[in-house]
């Protein structure tokens, strides 16, 4: 016959393996809880990049075609010489503003 000390220590050990397993399976649970919240949040920071680079670009449209068109409402000639190369570059600014939104908000930096 079993003493009662080694069922009680048995018993120990079986319940003590339980709870240990029991928690095991909720640290996965919450790690795996985490990792798809990260996922959402890496997802919506992309978003929110994406569209600050739309509106970066929409406003160096908007800035180009208001220079050009005070350009021409004053007789200057915009597709060549300076004029050409201010409005090229204003364009050029604006791409690499939108691209640096897209960066910073891949590496979560913001938008």
């Amino acid at each position: 016959m079993c003493e009662p000390t080694v069922i009680a220590t048995a018993t120990t050990a079986a319940v003590g393996a339980g709870v240990s397993l029991y928690r095991s399976r909720q640290q996965a649970e919450v790690a795996q809880n985490n990792a798809d919240l990260a996922r959402q949040q890496a997802g919506m920071a992309l978003q929110r990049g994406e569209l600050a680079a739309s509106a970066i670009e929409a406003q160096g449209r908007r800035q180009t075609s208001s220079a050009l068109a005070q350009l021409a409402a004053s007789g200057v000639e915009t597709t060549t010489g300076s004029p050409a190369a201010l409005l090229a570059q204003s364009e050029a600014n604006a791409a690499a503003d939108a691209e640096q939104a897209r960066a910073n908000a891949s590496m979560g930096l913001g938008g």
